[in-house]
């Protein structure tokens, strides 16, 4: 099993969250918790300020969700009790607050507008008996794994610099991280101590997700998670594109009467069998003659690049560089090699497509999928409509803090063609169509825009 499998919810913490909105401050059990007593009969949450008491959002379903057994109470202003019933050796997963709940909110009348929680996950699993304790570790574990926390930093984080943090006197003025007692508790204090670096690839993960029978699978905890609304509607979408159907756990596709092919791959990550029907429809297309396609990559947040290159080939007709990166390399001058181009290779003459194609993007696409914008502005025969893309890449490689717990840290500076920096920048549309959450209840502005350009061409 991949031992970077993502389990459960990631930890949502941004810079932006810290300013205001209610922050989860302390949960028993609390993220990433192994060997979790079954016998345990009451979650406990404690925010930074009052909340209100008569209200609150537990998200989430199926097994893994929060068995609750009764009506939870509020022990203070800022701690609330939830009675549950816990089996042994169970993964547990759910959320304080959610996108589309968001009922734990702070104090009416507290001399603030009142402001919903920042979403809070939680995964944790139980041990297999009563009385289960977590594996714990003294002042000098904590010590060396915040030594190769500083390490990691300055040696493999290629953003390290990237927003002038003076990362030597944020580990002098932190008092948490040395003083956590359990693996679980270091990756969490260390997630929010990254958590300025306000970078989606920086993440950290945690052992024991999946037990003693699946030891390699581990819990997931981000620094930052940016609050962003895809600009598209997939729901909206399935009920109103001639056709629609789901092709895979990352691809849908559908036709209009006059001919135009719609295709939208919602991810970039999966297993070649995910891809494998997307070639199929490529295939499908060609052979059929269609002169026109849309590829909406909208709600696409990355996943693998070389996927993603694969399908772009079909589209361009000569090699063509489409990023460069410079990798971080501290024996190299300036502490990088290259940079180093990254080109994508056409198809064979067969399978490329000769028609014109519009790719639908927008601010949710990141990493890879702002690679795979980038090989599709070298199709002449390619226009991107939408809003800018999310500006980030980081190529994250794994290293070892120790008792369980890896940090995955970006490790190179992601380059356009013309050298400039993607990071924190993103890609630009060829025509910027905006739209909003409620126009897309009843209409897509991005894909009548789409068929529009295509038809009248």
């Amino acid at each position: 099993m991949n031992p970077y499998l993502s389990f459960g919810i990631l930890l949502s913490i941004s810079c932006s969250a810290l300013a205001t909105p209610p922050l989860v401050i302390d949960a028993t059990p609390d993220n990433a918790d192994i060997a979790v007593d079954p016998s345990l009969t009451t979650l406990r949450i404690t925010f930074d300020r009052d909340m209100e008491p008569g209200t609150h959002s537990f998200c989430g379903g199926g097994p893994a969700m929060l068995p609750i057994t009764g009506k939870p109470t509020w022990e203070s202003a800022r701690t609330i009790l939830v009675p549950i019933k816990l089996e042994p050796d169970h993964l547990y997963s759910f959320s304080i607050n959610c996108p589309s709940a968001r009922n734990f909110i702070s104090a009416r009348g507290a001399g603030s507008d009142v402001e919903a929680a920042v979403p809070y996950p939680i995964s944790f699993r139980t041990a297999s008996v009563a009385g289960g304790r977590q594996p714990a570790f003294g002042a000098a574990e904590a010590a060396e794994m915040t030594a190769a926390l500083r390490d990691c930093l300055n040696d493999r984080y290629s953003y390290r610099d990237r927003l002038k943090i003076d990362w030597t006197a944020a580990f002098a003025a932190d008092t948490t991280l040395s003083s956590v007692k359990t693996p679980a508790a270091f990756a969490r204090a260390a997630a929010r101590f990254l958590a300025p670096a306000n970078d989606p690839h920086l993440y950290l993960q945690v052992a024991g997700a999946g037990g003693p029978s699946n030891p390699d699978v581990r819990f997931t905890l981000a620094t930052h998670v940016r609050n962003v609304t895809p600009n598209v509607n997939t729901r909206w979408l399935s009920s109103h594109v001639p056709g629609f159907k789901r092709l895979s756990s990352v691809a849908s596709s559908g036709r209009y009467e006059d001919g135009i092919g719609y295709l939208m791959i919602s991810s970039w990550g999966g297993s070649p069998a995910d891809f494998a029907p997307i070639d199929a429809a490529m295939n499908d297309l060609i052979a059929a003659n269609v002169t026109s396609l849309i590829v909406d990559v909208r709600p696409n947040g990355g996943g693998s690049e070389s996927f993603a290159r694969g399908f772009a080939a079909h589209f361009v007709d000569t090699p063509s560089v489409y990023s460069r990166s410079r990798i971080r390399d501290t024996n190299s001058p300036g502490g990088f090699s290259g940079p180093f181009d990254r080109t994508l290779e056409p198809s064979p003459q067969s399978t490329r497509f000769a028609g014109k194609v519009v790719v639908l993007m927008g601010p949710a696409n990141l990493s890879s999928c702002e690679s795979f914008l980038l090989m599709m502005k070298q199709s002449s025969r390619a226009r991107l409509l939408g809003t800018s893309s999310g500006g980030s890449s980081g190529n994250p490689k794994p290293v070892d803090l120790g008792h369980g717990v890896v940090l995955l840290t970006p490790s190179w500076i992601d380059l356009l063609p013309d050298n400039t920096v993607l990071e924190g920048r993103g890609i630009t549309p060829d025509e910027i169509v905006e739209t909003t959450p409620a126009a897309l209840e009843t209409s897509d502005p991005v894909l009548d825009a789409a068929l529009r350009w295509l038809r009248q061409k």
